[in-house]
């Protein structure tokens, strides 16, 4: 009887702590759950905190991005703007370059137009006069030294009869005087004598007795113009035979009309 009864009374305690157990189990149980919530809400709430933090910044680097793509655009339309206006440059560089490069052509071609005319029409003109006697005295003022004797005379534009040279073209003639002169008066110590060409004095020149003097000029000269050799006193005169001479030839014709002799 004793073995039952003991047996009976540890059934019951047993049961009492079971009973303890579980209600201690589930109030920690219900503890662990309520922390576990909250630190799920707190997560949660860090979690939607990092996410607007990053949506921010999500933001603001699109916006960044927005703003570099239009400085971008801008610059790329500045530079195809910039190669345009270069290239616009480079092409009115060509078109100037060929404009000078036609117009040196244009040129060339005229030049060699006139030479070609000119080298066609291009008249021959040249003498070379002296005097036949070798003493020629009693010259008279002003009065024109007649070379009258010539070894060259193309084109025939000197005249021995009258002593003077007409051009027979407009064009630059060079002429060359060589003078020996002698003096009526002993008492004088120089010969004068001067080139003229109608009627005006270009070119004066003094001799001393028995002595060469020489004077060379270039001129432009009109169809027509007179050239002359002229004695500048009475009674002076001059050595002849090839010691006093008078040439002259065109260096080259005018194929325009040159300025009016004499201005």
């Amino acid at each position: 009887m004793k073995c039952n009864c003991n047996f009976h009374f540890f059934n019951d305690n047993s049961m009492a702590f079971v009973h303890l157990f579980l209600i201690i189990g589930l109030a920690t149980s219900a503890s662990c759950i309520e922390e576990t919530n909250n630190v799920i809400e707190r997560l949660a709430l860090r979690l939607e905190a990092t996410e607007r933090e990053y949506k921010r910044e999500i933001s603001a680097m699109k916006e960044k991005m927005a703003v570099m793509e239009d400085n971008f655009l801008k610059k790329e339309k500045e530079m195809i703007q910039k190669i345009n206006e270069l290239g616009e440059k480079f092409e009115r560089n060509d078109d100037v370059i060929d404009s000078e490069q036609n117009s040196e052509s244009e040129a060339l071609k005229q030049r060699r137009s006139f030479k070609e005319v000119r080298d066609a029409v291009e008249t021959e003109v040249a003498f070379y006069a002296t005097h036949s006697k070798h003493d020629v005295t009693h010259l008279g003022d002003n009065q024109i030294i007649a070379f009258n004797q010539t070894v060259t005379n193309i084109g025939n534009a000197y005249n021995v009869h009258h002593g003077a040279f007409t051009a027979p073209v407009d064009g630059t003639y060079v002429f060359h005087v060589t003078l020996m002169g002698t003096l009526h008066d002993a008492a004088n110590k120089f010969y004068s004598a001067f080139i003229d060409v109608d009627d005006i004095a270009y070119s004066r020149f003094w001799i001393v007795p028995y002595d060469q003097s020489s004077h060379m000029f270039v001129i432009e000269l009109k169809s027509g113009n007179v050239v002359s050799v002229k004695n500048a006193r009475v009674d002076d005169g001059i050595v002849g035979q090839h010691y006093s001479s008078f040439s002259g030839f065109l260096l080259y014709q005018h194929s325009y009309a040159p300025a009016i002799f004499g201005k």
